[in-house]
């Protein structure tokens, strides 16, 4: 009898489990909706930075800003040329204009006329490059800062005042962001359970006192931890279901359960 009542006491997880599972409810656990790792593509030396690891931040945030002396520097001196360049642009067409004029009326050759082609065709080149170049001093000036792409979670800040940005060589990452307005669930299901969970169904999510509403997002193809051969083992399979958290401040790896219909 005693043998009995321990194989039974054994077997007492795995009858919770399929229990839970006949009552429509997986347990699992919290994982980041998007996870990102924030860098710079423009050099510099790093002057501010704003926000602090479990901060929440709102999309369009700065985080980062570089030393703006470099950038605004470029950009007049960008600026200049553009401007010298469209003054030599405008003369070689009126240049042209003339040239055109006297050769309709045979006071200027052929040859003439072609250089004045050329040298306008040369300024109108000039003059592109120049804007070509404002437009990149531009963009490096509106990249020396880096801001939130969504609201966010900071998970990890590596961004020191005073630290150089080599953009040239390995850009360092400077922040680590989590999305703030969705998380993930992610639990672990038998075959059975995995053909019968359809993406994209609805589901609640019980997690920290609170109920939200979630979807299904996926069931993975493949085993998360396939049987190994000639051991009898059940193949199972990774379901991710994805909620809103609607403000609430959660955390990755917390246990959730979740409720299907």
């Amino acid at each position: 009898m005693g043998i009995h009542i321990r194989e039974m006491v054994l077997a007492l997880p795995g009858l919770l489990m399929t229990v839970a599972a006949a009552a429509g409810e997986l347990q699992g656990r919290l994982d980041w909706h998007e996870r990102v790792a924030l860098s710079m593509p423009v050099s510099g030396i790093i002057s501010e930075v704003n926000a602090e690891v479990g901060a929440t931040v709102e999309q369009g945030a700065l985080l980062v800003k570089l030393d703006p002396r470099p950038f605004q520097l470029a950009l007049r001196a960008a600026r200049a040329k553009l401007k010298s360049t469209k003054l030599r642009r405008d003369e070689a067409e009126r240049e042209l204009t003339r040239a055109k004029e006297l050769y309709e009326r045979t006071l200027l050759s052929d040859h003439d006329l072609q250089l004045a082609g050329i040298a306008f065709e040369t300024a109108v080149a000039d003059y592109q490059r120049a804007l070509a170049a404002l437009r990149s001093a531009e963009l490096e000036r509106e990249y020396s800062e880096l801001h939130a792409p969504f609201p966010a979670r900071v998970l990890a800040r590596k961004a020191v005042v005073g630290q150089t940005v080599a953009a040239d060589l390995q850009p360092p990452v400077l922040f680590v962001l989590a999305d703030a307005r969705r998380m993930r669930v992610r639990v672990v299901v038998d075959a059975a359970q995995a053909a019968a969970l359809k993406p994209g169904s609805t589901a609640r999510v019980r997690v920290a006192g609170r109920t939200l509403s979630g979807r299904l997002a996926f069931v993975a193809p493949e085993p998360a931890d396939p049987a190994e051969p000639g051991q009898g083992g059940e193949p199972r399979y990774e379901a991710v279901f994805e909620f809103a958290t609607d403000g609430a401040s959660l955390l990755r790896g917390q246990p959730a359960t979740v409720e299907l219909p």
